[in-house]
C-alpha cells in the first residue's frame, strides 16, 4: 500500500471509533431520558403529593 492509502484507512479508522462513541453517548442518554421522564409518569401520585407539600410551605 502507498502512504496515501494507508493515511485514507487511518482516517477512516478514527472516523468509525468517534461514530462509535457518539452512537454510545446517544443511546445511553436516550435511555436516561426516557426512564427519568417515566419516573414521573408511573409515579404521577408521588409527584402530585411533593408538589402539594411544597406549595404549602
Amino acid at each position: 500500500m502507498d502512504k496515501k492509502q494507508l493515511e485514507k484507512n487511518i482516517w477512516d479508522l478514527k472516523y468509525n471509533s468517534e461514530t462509535q462513541k457518539i452512537n454510545a453517548i446517544l443511546i445511553l442518554g436516550t435511555a436516561g431520558i426516557l426512564a427519568f421522564i417515566g419516573t414521573f409518569i408511573w409515579y404521577r401520585e408521588r409527584l402530585f403529593f411533593g408538589i402539594n407539600n411544597l406549595l404549602k410551605i
